[in-house]
C-alpha cells in the first residue's frame, strides 16, 4: 500500500475515535515517522544534500519529476543517492541538513565515504 493510501486509512480511522483517542493516534504516527538526511551525487559531479522521509521515493522524485524534485537538480540529472542517515525528528534533520551543507566538498567526500 502506498504512503498515501495509508495516510487515508489512518484519517478514516480518527475520524472515528473520541478527541482524546486522536490525540494518542496522532502522536504514536509521528513518534514512527523517521527522518532522514541524505546526499545525492548529480551528472555534474556536485553534491545536493536534503531531508525526507523516504529516501527512495524522494531520490525517484529528483530524476522525475518537474514539479516535485528542486530546481537545483533538475538540470543535472540523473541523481545517485551516496549517503542517507536516519535521524528521529524533523528538526534534528534540518539541523544536520544545514551542517552538511555548510561542509567543504572534501569534508562530504569523507562523510560519504566513512557513512553515518
Amino acid at each position: 500500500m502506498t504512503d498515501e493510501g495509508e495516510n487515508a486509512l489512518v484519517a478514516q480511522r480518527i475520524e472515528c475515535l473520541s478527541s482524546e483517542q486522536v490525540i494518542e493516534v496522532r502522536f504514536l504516527s509521528r513518534a514512527q515517522n523517521m527522518w532522514f538526511v541524505y546526499i545525492v551525487k548529480c551528472a555534474d559531479g556536485s553534491f545536493y544534500t536534503g531531508i525526507t522521509n523516504n529516501v527512495e521515493r524522494r531520490v525517484k522524485e529528483h530524476n522525475q519529476s518537474n514539479t516535485v524534485g528542486s530546481k537545483y537538480i533538475r538540470t543535472r540529472r540523473p541523481v545517485t543517492l551516496v549517503y542517507s542517515k536516519k535521524i528521529r525528528t524533523r528538526s534534528e534533520a534540518l539541523k544536520r541538513e544545514f551542517e552538511i551543507k555548510h561542509l567543504s566538498r572534501e569534508t562530504k567526500e569523507k562523510l560519504i565515504f566513512l557513512g553515518p
